[in-house]
């Protein structure tokens, strides 16, 4: 009984992975990841670096000598 269980759930399985929709969601899921963790890196980890530089390329500083 068990080893029939076992062998249709195996034969459910081989059938699952070679589904084009299973291999699509795969391909999809992965991408997602490497989305999510590029995101993660740019936001997080760099986002204070990022920030000064941006700060750093707007704010200019002009010396006006006065007419006095």
């Amino acid at each position: 009984m068990l080893k029939k269980l076992l062998n249709e759930f195996k034969d459910f399985l081989k059938k699952m992975i070679k589904s084009r929709l299973f291999i699509i969601g795969v391909v999809i899921v992965g991408m997602f990841t490497i989305v999510i963790n590029r995101l993660f890196i740019l936001q997080i980890v760099n986002g204070e670096d990022y920030l000064n530089n941006f700060k750093l390329k707007i704010e200019k500083e002009r010396t006006i000598q006065g007419t006095r």
